[in-house]
C-alpha cells in the first residue's frame, strides 16, 4: 500500500517494495530503497542491501519538507489561480 511507503519514508527508513501503483513515485531505486520483482530472494537481498543505503535519510527529509504542512498555504494559493 502506498500508504505504507509514505510512512516509511517519513521515518526515514528504507523501502523495499515490489512493483504496484505508486511505489516507483515513492521509492527512489538504490536511493531510499528499492522496486524489486516478486522473487523471494531478490527480496531478501534487496532488503539486506537497504540497510546499507547512505542516502535514505537524507532523500527522506528532502520529500517529508517539499510536501510539509509549512508549504501548504504557498502551494495551494499557486495552484488556486487554476480553478
Amino acid at each position: 500500500w502506498s500508504t505504507v511507503l509514505i510512512e516509511a519514508l517519513a521515518c526515514h527508513v528504507p523501502i523495499v517494495t515490489t512493483q504496484f501503483s505508486s511505489a516507483d513515485t515513492i521509492v527512489r531505486h538504490g536511493v531510499n530503497g528499492f522496486v524489486l520483482e516478486r522473487d523471494p530472494e531478490k527480496f531478501s537481498k534487496g532488503m539486506e542491501r537497504a540497510l546499507f543505503l547512505p542516502e535514505a535519510a537524507k532523500y527522506a527529509n528532502n520529500v517529508i519538507n517539499r510536501y510539509a504542512l509549512k508549504n501548504f498555504t504557498g502551494d495551494f494559493l499557486r495552484v488556486w489561480p487554476l480553478l
